[in-house]
């Protein structure tokens, strides 16, 4: 089987596509056959993206830390 290597534009990309459906309602399932992945692909970019890169737009921290930062803890 080939590796397809999605850019992380791509990747970014496909990860909000699935959020949409998922709060549409969507079953997981539905949603990895829409986006086109392997639900082991889904959750190491969601954590990837998620919990481990640091993203410009929250001043160089995860989505994770700055949530922790903006609360105050």
């Amino acid at each position: 089987m080939t590796k397809m290597g999605f850019t992380p534009e791509q990747i970014i990309n496909k990860l909000r596509a699935a959020e949409i459906l998922l709060s549409q309602g969507a079953t997981l399932s539905i949603v990895l056959k829409k986006i086109g992945v392997s639900d082991v692909t889904y959750y190491r970019w969601r954590r990837e993206y998620n919990e481990v890169r640091p993203h410009s737009s929250l001043k160089g921290a995860t989505p994770k830390e700055y949530a922790l930062i903006t609360a105050g803890l």
